[in-house]
């Protein structure tokens, strides 16, 4: 399975907020952008704070399946083995 199918709305990624630190930030929507050179769907994730309701987001399968972009604010490349 791809990391791409674990990034649906509601679940949690530990991530900290880059306002708050808190240690997970709940996945508000992902949205299709484009189709990769390999054949997979990039995706633009948006991320926000449970606590400050800080936002964030990064791009999902970024050039390449399974790569994750640098979050926008964060300025930091989220685990994708960490969704919750």
């Amino acid at each position: 399975m791809a990391f791409a199918d674990e990034f649906v709305e509601r679940r949690m990624l530990k991530f900290a907020c880059y306002k708050c630190d808190h240690p997970a930030m709940l996945i508000t929507k992902k949205e299709e952008l484009e189709v990769n050179e390999d054949g997979s769907k990039k995706y633009k994730v948006e991320l926000a704070c449970p606590r400050c309701k800080a936002t964030d987001e990064f791009i999902l399968n970024d050039g390449a399946e399974d790569v994750a972009g640098i979050a926008l604010n964060a300025k930091k490349e989220p685990d994708l083995n960490k969704v919750i």
